[in-house]
């Protein structure tokens, strides 16, 4: 009798177990379908943003290789060396002065560095840009 004890309460204890499968299949085929639609509708964003961005003209490497080959006007020049003058299209002596000395500060602080952290190449490049554009007027 002790053997068939056992055997019922190990059957019992099994029904017990495939019952809350079971409650939980519902709750899960609902999650299912919710990440279903969450992924096609991320799958659908990707495909538009990237039906937009061949559009516009391509990938963004694309739109950076445009960007820079694009003149920089005297306003984003001054932006850059940090000067604001009274007249942008006329500089006098001193706004001129203070143009030299934040090129040099800017150039040299954003100076990339070999042998540990520092300056930035691209934000060296701006400024050096910024400054040889401000010289052309």
């Amino acid at each position: 009798k002790v053997h068939f004890f056992f055997f019922n309460a190990v059957k019992r204890r099994s029904n017990f177990r495939h019952k809350k499968k079971k409650m939980g299949g519902p709750i899960l085929r609902v999650l299912l379908q919710v990440g279903g639609l969450l992924s096609r509708a991320v799958v659908r964003a990707g495909m538009e943003a990237w039906r937009i961005e061949s559009q516009r003209g391509g990938t963004t490497a694309a739109w950076q290789a445009r960007e820079a080959t694009r003149e920089m006007t005297i306003k984003e020049a001054l932006q850059i060396l940090n000067v604001e003058p009274k007249s942008p299209e006329n500089l006098n002596s001193n706004e001129m002065k203070q143009v030299e000395e934040n090129y040099q500060r800017y150039f040299n602080e954003n100076a990339p560095e070999e042998s540990g952290p520092g300056g930035s190449a691209y934000l060296q490049g701006k400024v050096l840009a910024a400054y040889q554009h401000i010289k052309k007027i």
